[in-house]
């Protein structure tokens, strides 16, 4: 007998996948990481910068795997929303959020380099309101990974 996989689950599984790979796309660059995770010494910022690659890595093949319905696809994706709930909650009050300001700036200069005819408070603009609203989103996006993916109905399709 065939597993029946609910609409939520095929929802998020296409969710998952194609924000694995707009994260992957939109390039996650070494020296961001040097930036947003200062003061830490170095080796531990390449070490942080490769557990968020495998742990998208990670989520992209588990968005794959929920369409068959395995339980350890399930797990992942709940161990990758309350890593990401951590970084949100812990890492980010620590050390990303009081060093963005730094980080912005550092893209302003870059960007107005290739689009000279936009004002810089523009694109700072700009770039502040999409990573807020990215932040959002993605926080939002952890939550309702964790009550989905526990909800007994769903768990239940999983065994």
């Amino acid at each position: 007998m065939e597993k029946k996989r609910s609409i939520g689950v095929t929802i998020f599984g296409i969710l998952l996948i194609l924000g694995a790979l707009f994260q992957f796309s939109a390039g996650f660059v070494l020296n961001s990481y040097k930036v947003l995770f200062q003061p830490l010494p170095g080796i531990i910022i390449i070490i942080r910068f490769f557990v968020a690659m495998i742990m998208l890595a990670a989520v992209l093949v588990s968005g794959i795997g929920i369409f068959f319905l395995k339980n350890i696809f399930r797990r992942i994706i709940l161990i990758a929303a309350l890593y990401s709930l951590y970084t949100y909650l812990i890492e980010g009050p620590l050390f990303c959020f009081r060093n963005f300001p730094k980080f912005i700036d550092q893209q302003v200069i870059e960007y107005s380099s290739k689009m000279s005819d936009i004002p810089l408070s523009v694109l700072s603009t700009v770039l502040w309101s999409s990573t807020i609203i990215f932040w959002a989103i993605d926080f939002g996006f952890a939550i309702a990974l964790i009550y989905f993916f526990t909800r007994p109905k769903v768990k239940e399709q999983f065994k």
